[in-house]
């Protein structure tokens, strides 16, 4: 057989398009209401496939291994915030690129000189040096941050109303009136202002990556996070709602932007061009956030510092109208953790196991390990955490009798890699018929599941993967492929070798031919450039942290 020819052989060029949250269901509904033809069409030329996510599948811990090719103990990002950077800590501060300790895609390909331009991608802040150009996505403190590579480049997209934006304000005003304000109740008494803000985020992205396409590039890679944010708050809505009335107007006319913002990014690409339409994870209905840590002590795994101290202190908080400020005082690391554990009414002299915030997983009070670790590691730390398992797993609902959690994994039984030390001791799989949101919870309250207006739609272990473009084999049923299958994809497509520390393998099947040997010259700007990684500011912590908890992330 001879070589393939040019038709053949997969595109020069790779343009992956990140869904943030994106879904099939979603998707093919949108697709039957004629909102997403363009979709549609690259569904019946492309190949199609659930992408499975990590475990478990949050946003900082997906596209960390979307960006590496590697399970989360190679890379080190286990969930929203940074053990690592505070070792021994109970309140670590928020996760940031310096979390992840194994390169990036674009960094592998910039050194090599492949030309690579990146927005938006969440957990790149601050930018690092690449051989083209850099916006950072979530995590991003704020617009005034330094957050493109060059420098200069924030400038030129301002003056062209094309620099993206790292919040929706109208979540941040919710979350600082969360108090007087029912953030469900608002949002469907009057969504003209939240979409507003979505569909602006949306559009100066779609414009930021028009303004770039402009210039060389062989890799680009950016994220749209419309889809997970108001599939978040609006899941109901998302996937049954009347699209001729006011809100589902709204859901429509927002997947319709994506739809048409995909299509100019592909054609704007070329026909010499590999897109790739992927997602962090899917998504399903939220039956409610579950309070881990209440459950934890109400089964004396955990326990109290003496409620009378705690009740008095949080009264007298709220008496005297100092509840926001004590929020974001808890949040400031330079008031010191002192300040932080006097709101978390743990004896961690007695506390064997806690909920890690911001993952979905256990984490044992190992001595040695935790500040205050009183667990000893060896017999005592096994034998604890199978009865940790086993109870976790007897968690019911009391009117239905369904499993809370369906899945509890020992950590080195899902990872693998030098940095498993980091990540909590028990990985947990909520029973994804019911999607409870685990979270710490208020201690003070004996519930163990509220409903969360901000939470109507949580997160499922399969996202979605569509290959489009020349050289691809048409397949709208292929079998699942993984999110660490991305990263050695685009290297194979680039004519780079995949190292064999990736844990993901290159998807052959989705290519009729190979791809064309190509040379590129590493630039000499990246042989000797150091890579200045910044520390977030306390001020900058507590912006974040606060953006989190206003999207219902961390509790």
């Amino acid at each position: 057989m001879g070589q393939p020819n040019d038709i053949e052989r997969p595109g020069s060029k790779v343009l992956v398009i990140g869904l943030d949250g994106g879904t099939w269901s979603v998707f093919d509904r949108f697709i039957e209401l004629g909102c997403m033809p363009f979709l549609k069409r690259l569904c019946g030329e492309g190949y199609r496939a659930d992408l499975a996510s990590t475990v478990p599948p949050l946003t900082p811990v997906a596209w960390s291994s979307f960006a590496t090719g590697m399970n989360p103990g190679k890379h080190g990002v286990f969930g929203f915030l940074a053990p690592q950077s505070e070792p021994g800590s109970y309140f670590p501060p928020p996760a940031r690129r310096e979390c992840i300790l194994a390169p990036s895609l674009w960094r592998r390909l910039s050194e090599v000189g492949v030309r690579t331009t990146v927005l938006s991608v969440p957990l790149t802040y601050p930018p690092e040096p690449v051989n083209g150009f850099m916006v950072s996505g979530m995590f991003t403190p704020d617009a005034a941050s330094d957050s493109t590579f060059p420098a200069s480049l924030a400038g030129e997209l301002r003056s062209q109303g094309a620099m993206p934006r790292f919040r929706l304000e109208y979540t941040s005003k919710a979350a600082a009136q969360r108090r007087r304000v029912g953030f469900g109740e608002a949002l469907r008494h009057a969504p003209e202002e939240y979409f507003t803000d979505v569909r602006d985020m949306t559009e100066r992205l779609r414009r930021a990556v028009l303004t770039l396409m402009e210039k060389p590039w062989d890799f680009l890679s950016l994220v749209f996070v419309a889809t997970d944010r108001v599939q978040h708050v609006l899941w109901h809505e998302v996937m049954f709602s009347d699209p001729e009335s006011e809100l589902g107007r709204h859901v429509a006319e927002l997947y319709s932007l994506v739809d048409s913002a995909i299509e100019e990014l592909v054609h704007a690409a070329g026909r010499d061009t590999v897109t790739i339409l992927m997602s962090d994870h899917g998504f399903g209905p939220c039956g409610g956030s579950f309070s881990m840590m209440r459950w934890l002590t109400d089964a004396g795994f955990a326990h109290h510092r003496p409620r009378r101290l705690y009740g008095a202190a949080k009264r007298a908080v709220t008496s005297l109208g100092l509840a926001d400020l004590a929020d974001r005082a808890m949040n400031r690391r330079h008031l010191g953790a002192a300040v932080r554990r006097s709101f978390i009414p743990l004896d961690w002299t007695r506390t064997r196991a806690y909920f890690q915030p911001g993952t979905y997983g256990i984490r044992v009070n190992l001595r040695g390990r935790e500040t205050n670790g009183i667990v000893e590691p060896g017999n005592e730390y096994e034998q604890l955490r199978s009865e940790l398992i086993e109870r976790v797993l007897s968690i019911k609902v009391p009117r239905t009798g369904a499993p809370v959690v369906t899945e509890a994994w020992r950590v080195e039984d899902v990872y693998e890699g030098g940095h498993i030390g980091w990540a909590p001791d028990l990985l947990l799989q909520p029973n994804p018929d019911l999607g409870y949101h685990l979270v710490p919870g208020d201690l003070s309250d004996r519930a163990l599941v509220h409903q969360d207006a901000r939470m109507r739609g949580s997160h499922r272990p399969n996202g979605i993967l569509l290959v489009a473009g020349r050289g691809v084999r048409p397949n709208p049923t292929a079998k699942p492929r993984r999110i660490i299958d991305i990263a050695p994809t685009v290297l194979w497509l680039l004519s780079q070798p995949v190292p064999l520390e990736l844990d993901g393998q290159v998807i052959r099947d989705a290519f009729v031919g190979e791809p064309a040997q190509r040379e590129f010259a590493p630039p000499e700007f990246l042989r000797d450039a150091s890579d200045e990684t910044g520390k977030y500011s306390a001020q900058d912590e507590e912006q974040i942290v606060e953006r989190l908890r206003g999207l219902g992330y961390v509790d």
